[in-house]
């Protein structure tokens, strides 16, 4: 037991030769010290803030993007069927529109992509604004999909190998 004592004993005394034996010595020790625990935690807070500040920008980016959705599906929905394709004929001579319009009666079956924190925030809030503008009874299913994967129309056509997808059916 007393091997361990003295082991102990000269542990310590080596520690404390790391410790400068004069009082500037020591003063300049715990400067350093202080402002290193201070650097330390101000970077804990600052990084803190800007991922606070990355989620509140990317809800209000989707809140803005959902509400454009709505104010076009709102569009397209008030058009008398005959009137529906003329408009999107007209669109696309212009050079299209913000969206690709696309108003399916029934699920397209894709493979989404894995769950994240992000991408639950993000379908929540596209779900709440668009059920808020289009109605609470509305059939819908939010979900991101690998372009690759992305099938746009109720065919088999997918995204990236449909040169002409023919007219939009509303």
């Amino acid at each position: 037991m007393a091997r361990n004592n003295e082991g102990a004993i000269e542990t310590g005394r080596k520690v404390w030769r790391l410790v400068p034996s004069s009082l500037l010595g020591r003063i300049l020790l715990l400067t350093l010290l202080a402002m290193g625990v201070a650097q330390i935690a101000s970077s804990v807070i600052w990084v803190g803030t800007f991922r606070a500040q990355q989620v509140e920008g990317l809800v209000s980016t989707t809140r803005n993007l959902a509400s454009s959705a709505a104010a076009t599906t709102q569009f397209f929905k008030s058009l008398p069927l005959e009137y529906r394709h003329i408009v999107l004929d007209q669109l696309r001579d212009m050079g299209g529109s913000r969206f690709f319009v696309s108003l399916n009666d029934k699920h397209i079956d894709m493979r989404a992509l894995p769950d994240s924190e992000r991408k639950r925030l993000v379908t929540d809030e596209v779900v709440a604004v668009l059920k808020s503008r289009l109605g609470k009874s509305i059939n819908l299913h939010v979900e991101f999909v690998h372009p690759d994967d992305l099938r746009i129309l109720n065919t088999s056509c997918h995204w990236m190998r449909c040169r002409n997808p023919g007219p939009t059916m509303l």
